[in-house]
């Protein structure tokens, strides 16, 4: 987890117009993947994607925010289409920093203690 319990999470949409144009027998439209954060809140949990600024989702789980957030997106997508926007391609990478964990001076512990 990043600083302030943030998680980032990848979540993967697929295209509705790419489906709509795959319409041959066994074929998938292509999956775009979108990075999410996940932060803890004091009722629960929020989301939002970094590439989809206006896309934000809450709730009282990780699961309902990750489903809200889905839903959020298809909708946004919807709507940039309806106004004959394009959709943005995900530009966002995910990254995780390991750092030692410090404890406070006052436990007698500090970094690179046991």
């Amino acid at each position: 987890m990043a600083a302030g319990g943030a998680a980032r999470k990848i979540i993967e949409f697929s295209d509705d117009a790419a489906s709509a144009a795959c319409d041959l027998p066994g074929m998938k439209p292509p999956i775009v993947r979108y990075a999410i954060v996940i932060e803890r809140t004091a009722s629960g949990f929020s989301a939002h994607v970094p590439d989809l600024p206006s896309c934000w989702a809450e709730g009282p789980t990780v699961g309902l925010v990750q489903h809200t957030i889905r839903q959020v997106v298809g909708a946004h997508f919807a709507a940039l289409r309806a106004r004959g926007e394009a959709v943005p391609a995900p530009s966002s990478q995910v990254a995780y920093l390991e750092v030692a964990e410090l404890t406070s001076p006052s436990s007698g512990r500090g970094a690179g203690r046991p």
